[in-house]
């Protein structure tokens, strides 16, 4: 669970009529009443499983593959690495609605805007399995056509060699007398015979 949306969450009674276990991956350790009643609440429910943070990327990929889906709380950021993995085992995800969530997703998610929808949009995915299958599978399709590595490091070669392609004749110019002036210091302190 990401950071925004669910700092409310209470453990409310609709949490109660959930069938399904509820698995939380990520540090838990955080100071404060919110996190100690997470606690208290996983220790009261044998439903809710606080694994902490988790580095093996075989065994988050195998929690992310096995999930019936994915609450994904993040707001600010951009295109998040949790999400895309999520999306990449083709995971259902709830996720808090905002731009870079929507665009991420392409709008294959479950929205949520505070910790009742949340609840709401978690009954949704738990009672509507078809909906839900294919909300991961068109997030999956798009991890797959969106976001590959080869694509984003082609990108960036291309963005770098427009840059340095825009370099007008004077700042090509006086980059070439630097690197000269460079040189020749490095030459002089280089050479014995200069001293």
């Amino acid at each position: 669970m990401g950071d925004t949306g669910l700092e409310d969450f209470r453990w409310r009674r609709e949490v109660n009529e959930a069938v399904v276990e509820l698995v939380v991956v990520g540090f838990a350790g955080y100071p404060g009443d919110y996190a100690r009643s997470v606690v208290e609440a996983a220790r009261r429910d044998d439903r809710i499983r606080l694994l902490g943070a988790v580095w093996d990327q075989q065994l988050l990929d195998a929690l992310y593959a096995g999930a019936r889906s994915y609450v994904h709380g993040h707001s600010v950021g951009g295109t998040n690495p949790s999400l895309l993995r999520a999306m990449a085992q083709s995971t259902p995800t709830i996720a808090y609605d905002c731009a870079y969530n929507r665009e991420t997703t392409g709008g294959a998610a479950l929205w949520f805007h505070g910790s009742d929808d949340v609840s709401d949009q978690l009954k949704v995915a738990e009672a509507e399995p078809a909906l839900a299958g294919r909300l991961g599978a068109a997030a999956g399709r798009r991890a797959h056509e969106h976001y590959r590595w080869s694509d984003v490091t082609d990108d960036y070669e291309d963005l770098a060699r427009s840059l340095a392609g825009r370099r007008s004749g004077k700042s090509a110019a006086v980059a070439a007398s630097a690197r000269s002036r460079q040189q020749d210091r490095y030459d002089a302190q280089s050479d014995p015979a200069a001293s």
